[in-house]
C-alpha cells in the first residue's frame, strides 16, 4: 500500500475480504447446510463446483467433508488465496480463472454446483441468466444440483442516498480496517438496486481505499421461480435456510435457492 493511493476494487485484497465477509461460523454453519441438501438429494459425495469462488471457503469445507471441488473466479488474487489455503490444507482443488456468465471448463460433469457470498444478483440482464444457466447445465450431469445464495433484498431499488454506519475490524497484522456501504437510487424500470462498498485499510503509516460499485437485481422467490420455470434443462427444488435446511426463510436475511439439472 503507499499513502493516499486509491485501489479500485476489494477483490484484489483477499486477506481483507475473507475478514469482512467471510466469518468462520456463518461458512461452516453454510457448508453443512450444503452439505444436507445435497445429501438429501442423494449425493453423499462426488465432485462439485463454486463459481465465484474467491479464497474457496466453501469449497475447502466442502473437501474436509469428502466432496472433490473445483473452483472458478474472475479474480486472480482470489484464486491465488485459494491456491494457497488449499496447498495448505492439502487439497486438491482444480481452480480456473473464468466469467460467471460464460464458461466451459475441461473437467467431467459435476454433482452439484455452489454461489455463495449473495453474487449471483449481479447477473443483471436476461441475457446473462440465460448464458449463465446454459454454461452451469453444461457443467453438470443430469439430476446436479445448484444451490445459489441470495439476500434477501427488503429494501428494492432505492431512491435515495444513504450511508451505513462505520464498522471497523484488525487484522492480525494490526492493519485497521473501516468499511461502509453506500446506497444511491436505483433503477426500478429494470429492477436493479445501486450500492457502492467502501473499505480503508490503514497499517499507521499508510492507507488505500477501495470501491465496488455494484447495480445487483432486486429478486425475491416468486421471480425466481418464475426464471427457473422459464429455462430449458432446470427444475425448481425450492428455498431454504442456509443454517439449518428448513424451508422457513421469511426471517432470515438470505436464503438458498436449490434447482436441479434435468
Amino acid at each position: 500500500m503507499s499513502g493516499g493511493e486509491q485501489h479500485p476494487s476489494l477483490w484484489d485484497y483477499p486477506e481483507f475480504y475473507e475478514l469482512l465477509h467471510l466469518d468462520p461460523a456463518r461458512v461452516e454453519a453454510e457448508v453443512a447446510a450444503i452439505a444436507e441438501i445435497l445429501g438429501d438429494n442423494g449425493i453423499r459425495s462426488g465432485r462439485l463446483l463454486e463459481i465465484g469462488c474467491g479464497p474457496a471457503a466453501h469449497s475447502l469445507g466442502l473437501a474436509q467433508r469428502g466432496f472433490s471441488v473445483c473452483g472458478l473466479d474472475r479474480s486472480e488474487a482470489m484464486l491465488q488465496r485459494a491456491r494457497e489455503r488449499a496447498e495448505a490444507e492439502g487439497v486438491r482443488m482444480p481452480l480456473y480463472s473464468r466469467e460467471a456468465v460464460d464458461f466451459r471448463l475441461p473437467e467431467d460433469a459435476f454433482d452439484g454446483a455452489l454461489f455463495m457470498s449473495e453474487t449471483f444478483p449481479l447477473l443483471r440482464t436476461d441475457e446473462a441468466l440465460q448464458s449463465h444457466f446454459a454454461s452451469v447445465r453444461a457443467a453438470l450431469r443430469p439430476g446436479g444440483l445448484y444451490i445459489v445464495d441470495l439476500d434477501r433484498c427488503t429494501d428494492g431499488v432505492g431512491s435515495e442516498r444513504s450511508a451505513s454506519d462505520p464498522e471497523s475490524a484488525v487484522t492480525a497484522d494490526g492493519t485497521r480496517v473501516e468499511y461502509w456501504l453506500e446506497s444511491h437510487p436505483g433503477d426500478w424500470v429494470v429492477g436493479s438496486g445501486h450500492l457502492q462498498m467502501v473499505c480503508r485499510f490503514s497499517d499507521g503509516e499508510r492507507t488505500v481505499e477501495t470501491r465496488d460499485e455494484w447495480t445487483p437485481r432486486r429478486d425475491c422467490p416468486t421471480h425466481l421461480t418464475w426464471l427457473i420455470r422459464s429455462l430449458p434443462d432446470w427444475d425448481l427444488v425450492g428455498f431454504c435456510s442456509p443454517v439449518d435446511g428448513t424451508e422457513r426463510i421469511e426471517d432470515l436475511d438470505h436464503y438458498f435457492m436449490v434447482a436441479r439439472a434435468v
